[in-house]
């Protein structure tokens, strides 16, 4: 067995380590079920958001409007019925939870890898065969946590494909296959700076979206209080921009703009400090236990911010859901085809 940290002879005079195969394989499974199912999760909830505010305007204008009364009744009828079918297929085929357990079981598996390729942890000091299996029952623990919830069928990718869709999926498919053992600085080259650098991007990303969310929903609060002072003759205004800015905040928090931002710049903090304490060590120093504390320790931060991510998004994501599906079956929801009344101009 090559030691710890020291990369192969060779990258492609062998074929890939078959646990090293497994594990991707169920990377990219779980990587594909979590995209799709966000995707899914998203759309849909949004679509809840984007037709309870036009059944709230069509209900006002329906008011307000005496010319559009027959088209804005037809759509009284059609749209809550849209909005019960959308809630009914989100709860039974794109559920809140399901794409952030399956990127987080993705995220585990990854740290497992960058582990056994390094040789640390629970790897070190093993023959091949045992560090095998270990790497095969740890994916399969996480395989039956992850079956004991509802998701879409998981797939078996061919090995080939599992082989060449990791050059794309590693961090560096320039160099690193993803399957050779690796040095230090391979793991810092391949895993510690690209994550570091997502975090940033992140963070600012995150914070942009964060703050022209804001700055939408300040503009329409700011417009529905104009149109307010302006007297009772734009009382339907009033109500619909209220419902916009009900809309916007909805969607904030279902695309979380914002609220991973201190876990995010916690983890980037926490990486650079690990960096830095590396790059200062002596190189008498950084032997093969000092390599094992820096993998540990970085796989570590990982390991905290994927469950402070995990446990933020849960959160965030069920009482966002919990706000949605509320919002219409409450009284003066979609769901009941909010009615407006109409007393001297006014909304009564």
């Amino acid at each position: 067995m090559a030691q710890q940290g020291q990369p192969p002879d060779s990258r492609t005079s062998t074929p890939p380590d078959p646990a090293l195969v497994s594990a991707w394989q169920r990377l990219l499974d779980y990587d594909r079920i979590s995209t799709g199912q966000k995707s899914a999760y998203q759309t849909t909830r949004s679509w809840i958001i984007i037709l309870g505010l036009f059944t709230t305007a069509a209900a006002v204008f329906n008011t307000y409007v005496p010319f559009l009364e027959s088209a804005l009744r037809i759509a009284l009828i059609i749209m809550p019925i849209a909005t019960v079918l959308l809630m009914n297929y989100a709860s039974q085929f794109a559920g809140s939870t399901v794409w952030l357990q399956h990127r987080a079981s993705a995220e585990i598996i990854r740290s497992q890898i960058y582990r056994y390729r390094m040789g640390v942890g629970d790897y070190q000091g093993k023959s091949s065969r045992e560090r095998q299996y270990i790497l095969l029952n740890s994916i399969q623990d996480i395989n039956r946590q992850v079956s004991n919830q509802e998701s879409p069928p998981h797939t078996q990718i061919p090995v080939e494909k599992v082989i060449a869709a990791v050059t794309q999926k590693t961090n560096a498919p320039d160099t690193d296959d993803g399957f050779s053992l690796m040095s230090v600085d391979d793991y810092i080259q391949w895993r510690v700076r690209p994550q570091l650098d997502w975090y940033t991007q992140k963070i600012q990303n995150d914070y942009r979206n964060m703050r022209r969310e804001r700055i939408w929903s300040l503009v329409v609060s700011g417009a529905g209080s104009i149109l307010a002072a302006m007297g009772e003759m734009f009382a339907a205004l009033v109500a619909v921009t209220t419902a916009m800015g009900v809309a916007l905040n909805r969607r904030a928090e279902l695309r979380m703009f914002g609220a991973t931002y201190s876990i995010y710049q916690w983890a980037a903090n926490a990486l650079q400090d690990e960096i830095d304490e590396w790059n200062i060590l002596p190189e008498s120093e950084r032997t093969e236990d000092a390599i094992s504390t820096f993998v540990l320790r970085v796989e570590g931060i990982f390991s905290e911010e994927r469950e402070m991510w995990r446990d933020q998004a849960t959160q965030i994501q069920m009482s966002s859901e919990q706000a949605i599906f509320s919002s219409q079956n409450a009284p003066g929801g979609t769901s009941q085809a909010i009615r407006v009344r109409k007393y001297d101009g006014g909304v009564g």
